[in-house]
């Protein structure tokens, strides 16, 4: 697992869930990305960055954004689901299907079905780049630090990284 944005136990059922903004930048990722049907996610991947794993493969989120620069990849290893893709890469020839499918907007696209380069994931953000999790406040955090009880917990163990998300409450609102 590298991703979970999901609903918190505060708030009204239903529109409680956790929103999202994933910006890789000259990074490698590995591992599934599992968001709820209450929460959304916007994912960047710049700089040469590499995503390996399964976006959505219960196909449950309410909205997923995927983007990617000309020099980013992304390698399934799941059927995966977005709500939209924007790419630099017309032929999507930098998304790597691996016998898989991607669904974007419930279509099947096509992408390349070629042999996906090897990934190494390292621990730790890099000096010229991190993955970035921004909250629905506009706060920025890198995947690195651990956010206990605010909005995010994420930690590198073991050369893998995994960032669990939930949804924050609105201080002001609860005013």
């Amino acid at each position: 697992m590298f991703l979970r944005a999901e609903s918190a136990a505060w708030g009204s059922s239903g529109s409680n869930g956790g929103k999202v903004t994933l910006h890789l930048s000259n990074q490698t990722a590995e591992g599934d990305i599992v968001v709820d049907s209450v929460s959304t996610l916007a994912m960047r991947l710049t700089d040469g960055s590499t995503y390996k794993g399964t976006i959505d493969g219960a196909n449950e989120a309410s909205q997923i954004t995927l983007e990617l620069d000309e020099s980013s990849v992304v390698i399934l290893t799941g059927d995966s689901y977005v709500d939209s893709l924007t790419n630099a890469v017309s032929d999507n020839s930098n998304i790597y299907l691996n016998g898989y499918s991607l669904y974007v907007g419930g279509e099947k696209v096509s992408a390349n079905d070629g042999t996906a380069p090897e990934v190494t994931v390292s621990g730790g953000a890099s000096s010229n780049g991190g993955a970035v999790v921004t909250t629905d406040s506009g706060d920025s955090f890198p995947t690195a630090w651990v956010i206990v009880g605010l909005l995010a917990l994420a930690a590198i163990a073991g050369g893998a990284g995994f960032v669990a998300v939930k949804a924050s409450k609105n201080k002001k609102a609860a005013k």
